[in-house]
């Protein structure tokens, strides 16, 4: 999702929506995450892992 987001596919509220995500919150960790790491920052971020990497 982030990658749509970033591609300008809609904003955090339409996407999070959609996609039937309940804290936008969530989605613009995910957002960062990506940023920062790409897919692997998502993935990891899951799992906490995304914060002893930092």
């Amino acid at each position: 999702m982030a990658h749509k987001y970033l591609a300008g596919e809609g904003s955090v509220t339409y996407l999070s929506k959609k996609h039937g995500i309940k804290s936008q919150i969530q989605v613009r960790n995910w957002i960062n995450a990506y940023r920062e790491f790409g897919e692997v920052g998502i993935l990891f971020f899951g799992q906490y892992i995304l914060l002893t990497i930092r």
